[in-house]
């Protein structure tokens, strides 16, 4: 087996992300998908050796931290991808949500408390 086939077989490893759905009271489930699917693109500023994976869908930063942080912690590698200007990268055992505020406050210039007590 190959690295990028190695890749690809972490990300079809993950368990399906499965709701209730709360409109036929239990009766039926609902896919939520996952934020990230490996990519064989480059990313500029990505660590050499990187699993390299893209956002895909409506998901957030957050939720694509955390699903990066699994990826890491699971193959031992850093995993890095692309969110709106900057490069997101997880080292194994790096906490999710800090490195998404890191993210948020690097893009937005301020923490993302300060963006929602806006809204």
């Amino acid at each position: 087996m190959n690295d990028s086939d190695k890749v690809a077989a972490l990300f079809d490893e993950r368990h399906a992300r499965i709701e209730v759905c709360p409109r036929c009271q239990g009766h039926g489930n609902i896919d939520l998908g996952y934020a990230l699917s490996p990519s064989l693109s480059p990313i500029s500023g990505a660590p050499e050796g990187a699993i390299r994976a893209i956002m895909v869908g409506s998901f957030d930063v957050y939720q694509a931290s955390r699903e990066a942080a699994e990826i890491a912690r699971r193959s031992g590698r850093i995993v890095a991808f692309q969110c709106l200007d900057h490069v997101v990268v997880l080292h194994p055992g790096a906490d999710p949500d800090q490195v998404a505020r890191s993210w948020w406050l690097l893009q937005y210039g301020e923490t993302p408390e300060d963006t929602l007590s806006r809204r």
